[in-house]
């Protein structure tokens, strides 16, 4: 009798931890479809005020044309946050997000659980080093890891395989002021310490060639024309994301574009 009770509760037990792990697995399922479809919405908004930015006359037209029949054409949709730098994307990957930086007032990694519009969110935003310039000659951006989904940063976690780093595309990065392209040049996993990539402007393109040379040394997976592209870049831009799928680790991923 007692044997059975046992059992029983044991059934009971497994059942809960079942239904537990069912719901985590939904609000997860639930929570991801929200991060998409937020920010393709906001990617909608960003392609809207680039165009805007580009075109004043045809906007102004629109408004005009909205007023007279009387009707908001963007009601409805996401507004860009003013915290938005720019837009990245990286080809052959899912990655297409905006990327914002925090002000002196934040923590220097308040995007690591905050989005764009400033509300917590685990799976955070993209955002550039509060020590780097957007567009500058070295861009730093950070963002999570998030293991068996495509969500920020988490396609690059293991691009220090050579065989993965070879299907990367370019780098774009896109303001009202128009889009550059950088080309990969170069992926490593380093330890959270590794202060090497923690250079932001160089005193000239040699020192900053110089630089570049010194990061290819310590890589684990380079572009077959890395010696060239080193050779004639004038502008950098490293992706971060942790290399582990555990929370806590101190490995990171670094993936460098050149330009």
């Amino acid at each position: 009798m007692m044997k059975r009770s046992v059992r029983k509760g044991l059934r009971v037990i497994a059942g809960l931890a079942c239904m537990v792990c069912v719901m985590a697995l939904g609000v997860m399922f639930a929570q991801g479809r929200v991060h998409d479809q937020t920010y393709e919405e906001l990617e909608e908004a960003f392609d809207r005020e680039v165009s805007q930015d580009s075109d004043a006359s045809d906007s102004e037209d629109d408004v005009e044309d909205a007023e007279e029949e009387d009707a908001d054409p963007y009601e409805g949709h996401a507004t860009l946050p003013p915290t938005v730098l720019g837009w990245l994307s990286v080809g052959n990957t899912s990655i297409s997000y905006p990327v914002v930086q925090s002000t002196e007032s934040m923590p220097h990694d308040w995007y690591l659980d905050h989005d764009a519009w400033d509300r917590w969110n685990p799976l955070g935003c993209p955002y550039l080093d509060d020590r780097a310039v957007a567009g500058g000659q070295h861009m730093v951006i950070y963002a999570h890891h998030n293991e068996g989904t495509n969500q920020m940063f988490s396609e690059l976690a293991r691009m220090y395989h050579q065989a993965a780093f070879e299907t990367l595309g370019d780098l774009t990065w896109e303001t009202a002021e128009g889009t550059v392209t950088y080309k990969p040049m170069c992926a490593m996993r380093v330890d959270s310490s590794y202060s090497t990539i923690q250079t932001f402007s160089f005193t000239d393109d040699e020192a900053f060639r110089h630089w570049l040379d010194w990061i290819a040394i310590s890589c684990d997976a380079q572009s077959p024309t890395g010696d060239e592209d080193r050779d004639v870049a004038t502008q950098a831009c490293t992706l971060i994301t942790c290399s582990n799928a555990e929370a806590g680790q101190q490995e990171r991923t670094l993936v460098v574009f050149v330009r």
